[in-house]
């Protein structure tokens, strides 16, 4: 079935909030140090009629002045632990994702978070644990507001890390990717698709050391259960080709379908643009970009790729498969010769210098 006439009503369809399609979640997005923040939890109250809120913000101390983050509907604040004895605990700093909510999304709300995603979210959260991924250390569920503590990382995301340093050598590309596809494997392992793989969505724990990284983010994981995935949603450069591939009419309308091996591709766009400093689809325009990503009209002949080893490019290619039943999982990726140290610097970096290959 030709899909690609279709495009052009696909993207009238899609709403486009903050750079990437939404399941009608909010994003975050970076702020101003000016912050309303020391003002959101109230005053400390230790009444033994303390609402569960007050009870909530009684165990923190807000940061002044810190503001992480703002979207439409929620806000990212700094906190540190209150009435703790352990010096070194006091000094702990945490983030806090405030995030109001409706009960349901009408027209005019439309990009608006709902209670039911609010609560997928919390139950993802709460169902994983994983080194490279941003885990929950507590929360508090209102009726039109949630709280999501977590873990404050300061080393700033991939795509500034990018921008800064152009591209990444194979070493440093390696460790990234090691923990980028070890928390997407975790995620895969409990039937859980992350939907929004990017650059902007992994986090350097700290500034000085590339080899640690968190995916965050998990608005619009969602557990696959036996069933497939259907809303198009994510950001449109990290987006598999089945994602955009309507297979089946439902309500007046195309809707696709597709499963974890979604994520797998988004990998393989962060791997490469990791390796190149390039994106693998430059077309002007959603229509452009859509179809180049359907049709996996990526190419390895830019001067760019000269130097990186022919195992990195494979690895490329077996992510990139427009066919998701051939795409590499996270699994089979970390299993990859390129993604093992030794068999890199025997086999790859040292006779691959300097030569192309014809990928």
């Amino acid at each position: 079935m030709n899909t690609l006439p279709r495009l052009s009503n696909l993207i009238r369809k899609l709403q486009l909030k903050e750079g990437r399609i939404t399941d009608n979640i909010t994003e975050p997005v970076q702020g101003n140090k000016t912050s309303r923040a020391k003002t959101l939890g109230g005053e400390r109250r230790e009444l033994t009629s303390a609402t569960p809120e007050e009870k909530f913000w009684a165990k923190y101390e807000v940061i002044p002045d810190l503001t992480l983050g703002n979207g439409a509907s929620s806000t990212v604040i700094g906190l540190t632990p209150a009435n703790v004895t352990d010096q070194s605990a006091s000094r702990r700093r945490l983030a806090c994702k405030i995030v109001k909510f409706v009960s349901e999304v009408s027209d005019s709300q439309a990009g608006q978070t709902t209670r039911y995603h609010m609560e997928r979210e919390l139950q993802v959260l709460k169902s994983v644990r994983h080194p490279n991924l941003l885990n929950l250390e507590d929360y508090f569920l209102g009726d039109t507001k949630c709280c999501l503590v977590t873990e404050m990382l300061e080393g700033g995301d991939l795509q500034q890390a990018l921008e800064f340093r152009g591209s990444f050598p194979e070493e440093d590309a390696q460790s990234i990717m090691f923990g980028l596809l070890s928390g997407v494997a975790h995620l895969h392992q409990h039937g859980i698709a992350h939907r929004d793989i990017k650059l902007e969505n992994i986090l350097l724990v700290n500034e000085y050391d590339l080899t640690m990284v968190k995916v965050v983010d998990l608005g619009m994981a969602k557990p696959l259960g036996n069933a497939s995935l259907n809303s198009i949603c994510g950001t449109p450069l990290f987006m598999a080709p089945e994602v955009l591939r309507p297979s089946e009419k439902e309500h007046g309308c195309y809707r696709a379908r597709y499963g974890l091996e979604a994520d797998n591709w988004s990998c393989g766009v962060v791997l490469y643009m990791l390796l190149s400093g390039k994106p693998p689809f430059e077309s002007n325009g959603l229509y452009g970009l859509f179809k180049d990503i359907q049709q996996g009209a990526f190419s390895l002949r830019d001067p760019a790729w000269d130097l990186v080893s022919s195992s990195a490019k494979e690895l490329v290619v077996s992510l990139l498969n427009v066919d998701p039943n051939k795409r590499s999982t996270a699994t089979e990726a970390l299993n990859h010769p390129w993604m093992n140290t030794a068999a890199y610097y025997a086999h790859g970096k040292t006779s691959q210098k300097g030569h192309s290959t014809s990928l």
